[in-house]
């Protein structure tokens, strides 16, 4: 026999007992297929108010499914209702919630779980609430969703609400009030969220000037992507029927 084939036998055990001291690679792992969850933005909510958190998944290969969905809520926040929304369809299957109001657990209602198509975006929100004594002018981390063995951090910031804040009435914070003013229609809706698909929250009137906070990347409406976070903690508006005052920089 070739020395290069040779191999001591003590060698050999200790080769196949370290791999089945291996542990298995994940069902969602990207080696093979794995989900892929992030935040695209992180929604300013004031204290008191109820707003829209969104997930994103991406499956690279069709998953197996998973059996549940699990959302703890991010400091100072609570879940107000008992269930959420895939691709903006609310979910037909009831969700459990905590005594503390902090933690959802979802099921599928069939034995082959939530499934995420290949290489297709699925949008899955919740609506948080932050507490009315939450600190304003910060973001509020520690929430976190899950999907079978995958999960992604997750966090909601608060604008400042006082005399110098967005919604005061006091003098401007040191880099001046960002406003936008509606135009192009008589009454533009509101949304929860940067798209249509999204609830209705407000009504505001054409001409009106109002408080935003900073805009991203949503729905396109009118050949334009853009959409405002309203300061008053109302959700988002089409940046397609609203005109910026002076320059709104992006979401952090």
């Amino acid at each position: 026999m070739p020395a290069s084939r040779c191999v001591p036998a003590a060698l050999v055990v200790a080769a196949v007992t370290a791999s089945c001291l291996m542990p298995g690679v994940p069902a969602f792992a990207d080696s093979q297929g794995g989900l892929r969850l992030s935040q695209p933005y992180v929604p300013s909510i004031a204290p008191g108010r109820s707003g829209a958190v969104e997930i994103l998944a991406v499956a690279s290969a069709e998953s197996p499914g998973a059996g549940s969905i699990r959302i703890t809520a991010p400091e100072h926040t609570t879940f107000p209702e008992a269930g959420f929304r895939w691709n903006g369809q609310r979910g037909s299957m009831p969700c459990d919630r905590s005594a503390d109001a902090r933690r959802l657990v979802c099921g599928a209602g069939t034995r082959a779980g939530f499934v995420f198509p290949e290489d297709e975006q699925v949008r899955m929100a919740v609506t948080v609430r932050v507490d009315a004594d939450a600190p304003e002018g910060t973001t509020l981390g520690g929430g976190e969703w899950a999907a079978g063995r995958d999960a992604t951090l997750y966090a909601v910031a608060t604008p400042v609400t006082g005399p110098k804040g967005e919604r005061g009435e006091g003098k401007d914070g040191p880099k001046g009030k960002l406003q936008a003013r509606v135009v192009g229609t008589d009454r533009l809706n509101v949304r929860s969220g940067p798209g249509t698909r999204y609830g209705k929250t407000a009504v505001v009137k054409g001409g009106a000037v109002v408080g935003v906070l900073c805009k991203v990347n949503g729905e396109t409406v009118g050949g334009n992507a853009v959409w405002y976070e309203l300061a008053d903690g109302r959700g988002w508006i089409a940046a397609r029927y609203a005109e910026n005052v002076n320059k709104v920089p992006y979401c952090a």
